[in-house]
Parts: C-alpha cells; sequence; structure tokens
C-alpha cells in the first residue's frame, strides 16, 4: 500500500450563479470542509482569511465514497454576486485534529513531484478566483471541451484553457466564465498499459479489495488476476462489452475512482510500470477469468509476445512503449489542468467512455450487458465514480437536505450517496440488497428500468439558461436488436421543455452534436454499418472470437452508429422543440473533429425565420487522428469541400402533405416511401418539375457547414499554403505533371485544413457580441500546428439574425 496525500484532487470550482459557489474536493481522510468566498482576486491571509471582503462561507462534512476517500461538496450561499465579476476562494480542511488553508496545504506554491503541481492562484500564494457570469449575452464567454483520452496522440488541449485562464486575469474580456466538459472525460475501456498498475494500486488504497462476479462466485479483482494487457477477452466474455480497444479497460469502483484522481489532480500520482515490466505469463485461473491468452498465438512463449516483430518490424513492446510516451505528455500535463479546474466554474455529464465505449447503444448491447453479472457490474462501478466525481457537483442540491427529512423526501441522488456509504463499507462482502438498491436508482436493474437519478439538470442565469442532456440513460429503442436509439427517450419535456420566451439565448449541451455534416452520419456510417452487418452474417463470425480481438460485433457498435439522425422522427421532435426558441447555441463533443454548422428553422409561418440554431462542436481535447488519418485528409481537400456543400433542406408534414407529382413523372422509392410516412419528412431538392404542393408545411429547416471566412493573413501560423496549379490547354502532359507535383506538396505538407473543420485536439472558446439590432456568436477553436501550444486557430461566426433574411426552402427540382 502506497501512502496517500491528504487532499486527492480538487478543489474543482463547480456551479456558480449570483447566490451559490459551489466547490469540489476529494481527501484520503474523513473531515470538515469550509470554503470562503472573498470579492476581488487576493492573496491568503491564513487558514481561510484574506483581505478582501468576505462575501459567503459554508462547512460541510465529507461523505465517505471509499475506506480513504471521502469527498465533499460546499455550496456556499451568497447574496447577489454581481455578474462580471471576480472574486476568490479558500479551501480549509479540518482532518485528523488539524485545520490547514489550501497555502497550508501547500497547493497555492509550485510543487516539485512527477508530475509538478502548480501554484493554484497563478502566483505563490494568491487564492484561486474567478469570474461570474454576465448578464448581458454580448459578454457572455464560455468553453467547451470533449473526449481527453490518457494515451491519446498530441497534446492535451484542456491544458490550453489554463493558459486562456491566466490572460483573463487582466483581460476579463478573455476569461471564460463557465467550462461545460460535453463527455468523455475518462477513457476507461481504453487506457495506457503502463497506467494500468498506478491506477488499480491505487484504487485499492482508497477502497480496498473489492470483488467481481465471475462463474457464478465473487472473486478478488486484483490486478494480479487481471492484469495489463489482458482484459479485452474478459471484457468481451464475462462482461459482453464490445469495445475493441479493452485490453487495459477499468473494472473496479476504485480503478474508476483512481482514473479521476489521475486525470484531475497531481496529488495521488506514483510511478509508472516500466513497459517491459507489463509482459508477464498469465495468471494460474486464466481459464477461469478468460484473461487474453496471448501465448496461444505465440507458440506458448510469452517472451515472443513481447519481442516478436510483425510485419511492419515492430514489436509489442514497441507499441507498449510508445504509448507510455503518450501518457507521460498527458500526465504532464495534468497541473494546468488541476489548475483550470479550480479557476472556472466546471460543468459535466457522460459520453459513452466514462462507462465503455457503445454504452447503451441499443437494446441489444444493454440487455445483453446488464443481464450479464459482470458487465453489470462494471457499468456500475463506473456509473457510481461518475457520480462522486462528476454529477455531484453539477447541482448539488439534489444531493443534499439540511435539517431532517424522511427517506421517502430525499431525492433518488442522495440516497444513492447513501447506498454507496453502505457500498464503501461492503467492499470485500457487498450485500446483495445494497446492489439492488444502488441498479434499481441507477436504472441497471434486471429488466432494465429508467433511472430513478437525473443525471441531466439545468444552469440558469440573468438572460440565457443552460440545459444539459442526459444522452444515454433514458434511452429508448423502436425495436429489440440493433435498431438506433431515441437518444433522449420519453424525457424530452423534462430534459428540454418548449421555449416561453423567457430566455432571450438557450444553450444545450449534448454529449452527441445535434447537427452532424450529412456526408458522414447519412451516408458513410448507415452504409458502412450495413456492409459491416452482411459480411459478418456471411462469414458466420458474429460471435467468434480471437485471442486479443473482439469480434461478434454488429455494425452499429463497431462504427458507433447512435447519433441523433440515426432515428430520424426523433431528431425532428428535437428540431422542433429547439425551434421554438428563437436563438440556440449547442456544445457538443464526441465526434473527434471541431467546426460549426447553422440550422435555418420555420415553423408554420414560411416568412419569418423562426430559429437559429449553432451547432458548436468541440473534439478531441486529448484524441486527434493519428499522423497517417490526418495525411489522408489533407489529400481530401475535396472532401472538405463536400462536407460544406449545398445546404441540406428539409420539408415536413406532420399528416397529409398535398404533394402531387406530375403525371407519368417517377421518383426513387426511397423517395416515395417518405410520402407515405407520417410525419412526411422531405428533400426540398431533386423533385420532378411540374410537382405541387397543395397543403402549407408544418416545419422546415436548412442546415449549413460554417467557414471561417477571414482573409489569408489572418489565419494562423498553422494554416496550409494552398497551392496555385496552372493549365496549360497546349501542354496537358506538363500542366498535369504540375498538378501531380502540387497534389504531393499538399500531401507533405504537414499543416492541415483549417476553415471547415479541425481534426488536430481542440478546446472550443464561445463569444458573443451585439450590433445593436440582434447578436452574434463566434466559435473559435484553440488547437495547434506545432502539436505544443494552443492558439486561436479557426474561428466561426454566425449573426442570429442575417441580413438579408433567409427565404423558407421549398420543393424544388434540381
Amino acid at each position: 500500500m502506497g501512502s496517500l496525500p491528504l487532499v486527492l484532487a480538487g478543489p474543482v470550482l463547480r456551479r456558480v450563479d449570483a447566490r451559490h459557489v459551489c466547490v469540489w474536493i476529494a481527501l484520503s481522510r474523513p473531515g470538515d470542509v469550509t470554503v470562503t468566498v472573498f470579492r476581488g482576486r487576493e492573496t491568503s491571509t491564513g487558514d481561510g482569511t484574506s483581505a478582501g471582503a468576505t462575501v459567503g462561507t459554508q462547512q460541510r462534512h465529507t461523505r465517505k465514497c471509499g475506506a480513504s476517500l471521502h469527498v465533499a461538496v460546499v455550496d456556499v450561499e451568497v447574496v447577489g454576486l454581481p455578474p462580471l465579476t471576480r472574486h476568490c476562494y479558500d479551501v480549509v480542511v479540518s482532518a485528523g485534529g488539524q485545520s490547514k488553508g489550501l497555502k497550508a496545504l501547500g497547493l497555492l506554491a509550485d510543487g516539485s513531484g512527477v508530475p509538478k503541481a502548480l501554484a493554484l492562484g497563478y502566483a505563490d500564494g494568491m487564492l484561486p478566483s474567478f469570474v461570474t457570469p454576465a448578464s448581458r449575452i454580448e459578454d457572455v464567454r464560455l468553453a467547451h471541451a470533449s473526449c481527453r483520452k490518457s494515451n491519446g496522440p498530441g497534446p492535451d488541449a484542456l491544458a490550453w484553457l489554463d493558459d486562456r485562464i491566466q490572460a483573463g486575469l487582466t483581460d476579463l474580456g478573455k476569461a471564460p466564465q463557465q467550462l461545460f466538459l460535453t463527455g468523455d472525460q475518462i477513457y476507461a475501456d481504453d487506457v495506457g498499459g503502463v497506467l494500468l498498475p498506478m491506477l488499480a494500486e491505487l484504487g485499492k488504497d482508497l477502497v480496498g479489495t473489492e470483488q467481481l462476479p465471475v462463474g457464478g462466485a465473487n472473486l478478488d479483482a486484483t490486478y494480479e488476476r487481471f492484469p495489463a494487457l489482458r482484459r479485452q477477452d474478459t471484457v468481451r466474455t464475462l462482461g459482453r462489452l464490445s469495445t475493441t480497444d479493452g485490453h487495459n479497460h477499468l473494472l473496479t469502483y476504485g480503478e474508476f475512482a483512481a482514473m479521476y484522481c489521475a486525470a484531475f489532480s497531481p496529488s495521488a500520482w506514483r510511478a509508472l510500470k516500466a513497459p517491459g515490466d507489463l509482459f508477464q505469463p498469465p495468471p494460474s485461473d486464466a481459464a477461469l477469468t478468460h484473461v487474453t491468452d496471448w501465448e496461444s498465438v505465440y507458440d506458448g512463449d510469452t517472451s515472443l509476445w513481447k519481442s516478436r516483430p510483425d510485419k511492419a518490424g515492430h514489436t509489442r513492446l514497441d507499441a507498449v512503449t510508445e504509448e507510455a510516451r503518450r501518457v507521460e505528455a498527458w500526465r504532464d500535463a495534468v497541473p494546468k489542468v488541476a489548475r483550470a479546474l479550480a479557476n472556472v466554474p466546471t460543468y459535466m455529464i457522460f459520453d459513452d467512455h466514462e462507462i465503455t465505449d457503445d454504452w447503451n447503444i441499443s437494446q441489444r448491447w444493454r440487455d445483453r450487458v446488464i443481464s450479464a453479472p459482470f458487465g453489470r457490474a462494471v457499468v456500475r462501478n463506473g456509473l457510481l465514480a461518475y457520480t462522486v466525481f462528476q454529477g455531484w457537483g453539477n447541482d448539488p442540491a439534489r444531493f443534499r437536505h439540511d435539517g431532517s427529512v424522511t427517506e421517502d423526501q430525499k431525492d433518488p441522488d442522495e440516497k444513492l450517496l447513501d447506498a454507496l456509504a453502505d457500498f464503501a463499507d461492503g467492499i470485500g462482502a457487498q450485500s446483495s440488497a445494497t446492489l439492488d438498491r444502488i441498479d434499481t436508482l441507477l436504472g441497471i436493474d434486471e429488466p432494465v428500468t429508467v433511472p430513478k437519478m437525473r443525471f441531466d439538470y439545468e444552469v440558469p442565469g440573468p438572460q440565457y439558461t443552460v440545459r444539459v442532456l442526459d444522452t444515454r440513460t433514458r434511452r429508448t429503442y423502436r425495436a429489440p436488436g440493433n435498431t438506433p436509439a431515441r437518444l433522449l427517450g420519453l424525457s424530452m419535456d423534462d430534459q428540454l421543455p418548449p421555449g416561453t420566451g423567457q430566455w432571450e439565448l438557450l444553450v444545450v449541451v449534448s454529449a452527441a452534436p445535434v447537427l452532424f455534416p450529412r456526408l458522414f452520419e447519412s451516408v458513410a456510417q448507415p452504409v458502412g454499418a450495413l456492409v459491416f452487418d452482411l459480411k459478418a452474417h456471411m462469414s458466420g463470425r458474429e460471435e467468434k472470437t480471437e485471442p486479443g480481438k473482439v469480434t461478434g460485433l454488429a455494425g452499429s457498435e463497431s462504427l458507433d452508429i447512435e447519433g441523433w439522425r440515426a432515428d430520424e422522427e426523433h431528431h425532428e421532435q428535437l428540431l422542433r422543440r429547439l425551434g421554438t426558441h428563437r436563438r440556440v447555441v449547442v456544445l457538443s463533443g464526441d465526434v473527434h473533429f471541431a467546426g460549426t454548422l447553422t440550422l435555418d428553422f420555420w415553423g408554420t409561418d414560411d416568412t419569418t425565420l423562426g430559429s437559429r440554431i449553432v451547432q458548436c462542436t468541440s473534439s478531441a481535447a486529448r484524441n486527434q487522428p493519428d499522423e497517417d488519418m490526418r495525411g489522408l485528409l489533407r489529400t481530401l481537400r475535396a472532401g472538405q469541400q463536400l462536407l460544406q456543400g449545398v445546404p441540406c433542406e428539409r420539408i415536413a408534414w406532420e399528416g397529409d402533405h398535398g404533394v402531387v407529382l406530375p403525371p407519368g413523372a417517377a421518383i426513387r422509392p426511397a423517395r416515395r416511401a417518405r410520402l407515405h410516412r407520417k410525419p412526411s419528412i422531405l428533400p426540398a431538392r431533386g423533385w420532378p418539375a411540374g410537382t405541387t404542393v397543395g397543403k402549407p408545411p408544418d416545419w422546415r429547416w436548412r442546415v449549413q457547414v460554417n467557414r471561417d471566412e477571414r482573409p489569408k493573413a489572418a489565419l494562423p501560423a498553422g494554416a496550409p499554403e494552398v497551392p496555385v496549379v496552372s493549365w496549360n490547354a497546349g501542354d496537358r502532359l506538363s500542366s498535369y505533371a504540375d498538378i501531380a507535383g502540387k497534389h504531393q506538396q499538399v500531401t507533405r505538407d504537414p499543416k492541415d485544413p483549417v476553415r471547415l473543420m479541425v481534426f488536430r485536439n481542440n478546446i472550443g472558446l464561445v463569444s458573443f457580441a451585439t450590433d445593436g439590432s440582434d447578436y452574434r456568436v463566434a466559435h473559435t477553436l484553440l488547437s495547434s500546428a506545432d502539436d505544443r501550444t494552443g492558439a486561436g486557430f479557426t474561428e466561426h461566426g454566425v449573426q442570429f439574425a442575417p441580413s438579408p433574411a433567409p427565404a423558407a426552402p421549398v420543393l424544388r427540382s434540381g
């Protein structure tokens, strides 16, 4: 057992509004946590004191979340924090007979360990601070990010937010007021091999030795029993999961908790395992636990698994060593991330990788995994850790009642914390009653039910409100099997009520983008899934397994067919709901590229633009395509033009449509089928000349990918030089040779195309301005030309009241 620091992670600044300042912190011992908020930016003058005026203070006792994991979310009630002003705070921890503020805890000075902690206040002795949300839309400054993988390629873009916050210390216009982490804050299913031993050891120290159900019995879930590089077949066979990168999948609650500590803080880090030390013979009970039998494909020799080169001359040890370099780079960026999280109000929501890849992608997946005791245990452990490290701070009032209340009066969120305390006390011998309570609250009982907890939440402001959607746990499906999910299921009214005109602006956080380039979502993914399923069926490999590989997947699982548009009717319901709000900004991640799309929405009145919806996608903070993939993207610049392409337009009727084709006109069967559906959702283009419409549409929309229209001189240093190609009709051979040479030049150029989409690691900044008549939103993507420093890379601007006003789409030929 290693030694644990008192502060395992935090402080992390969570919900902040005019009346509340919430701070999250994780400790290794139980104690009282007192947070005091001061006006301005001040230095610490002692434990819980500064020269600034006190605007509020609150003390909370930690709640037990593990044998050595005690967490508090302190909700400080304040009186009318003025908008767009800076405040700071101190945290005093009273544990083990001592009370220490951030300065005495050593958190206000740079450290000396690995990774090296940074002073949380950006100067020695300075307290962490934040800017309150603006009251005017034009002053609002938001940041968002997603998909932060420990072993991903490239730099950790979330660390660049630290630089932006530091710049905002002297310029409030640059300071982000709210940070939204939109999913995949950790990758539970894809962990660096050298990181897993540290997480397993730390998790055991935090929680104790846990058990997992295997073969009808509960076995101690030790690292020796489930070692690194050998977990893929375990999670596939015992858990019935579908991840293809599960060689180091997190399994226990302690491992999940340790991963969050490592992702959010430098405090609890320990030495990483040497890559060569990971290649050990299988454990003695390997046949029972189904750990990957690499020896079966390496002549029974563990050393050959480590050292035999593949066709390219690379060994497994080479791959693990390269991955170790990526983990070390991620580790070294954690101190900047920790400081950023302490200095900006932060809101979080899960996507799938917090639990496992493809989580609840289909009813087949959900029923298969939840009916497997091992799979349900992994899902449960992931959700418990998510609640402690992410969900709790989003809306702390749900998790606590002051005064005496009966059990029935408690919110389900608070009941889960109560059950978690019992879970922590029962590590090593869990009672079925405790597990049943937890599973019912989380909605993973059998048969699967709707969770009693709610993971969605609202963050209201003076002139705008933010609705953060839960697109994972409330899904419904049209049918059993692999049919795409309806991401909100029956919960749309609860999660996203109709607009009433109360707010100037609606901000929606959806892990999966609501708007997506149709080239990907409507063509590439569905066709790929169909081909995948057909080949799997014809080859008979739907249920085959091979050592270290995942087979037997459905095409939807292999290609992540689970976006909004996968169920068109549900997506249209969402667009109609968003269309009740005049101005909408959607923040999303998930897709490993970044960009901006704009959708114009009309209701029954086609003379007035009803709503403008701006989709801002920032992904990935650290999971960019490898260089070979980005090289392919550079050679396909025409593909980026296709992404923008002709705007996608739809015209829809709830009931009868009144569309009449001219006599003898022929249309494709798929289009004719649309005419017979209700609702009828029809493309605007491509109709035979003479087609008439006898009934006004109930709604219609047009979506377009946005382009960075700044002049070349204003583009970042990482923007590519577009070669000029000349054509000589009299010498075609030389002209073709010139074109081939320029094409090769583009291929070799390491600079990525940036005007439409960004495929490198990135983080998004959203700001607003006004011309006196309406608002303009700017989506700036911080990315990097050199994989080291983040700068304003791509900027998309959208006017909420465009001039001239766009005309509503109509059915037309062509």
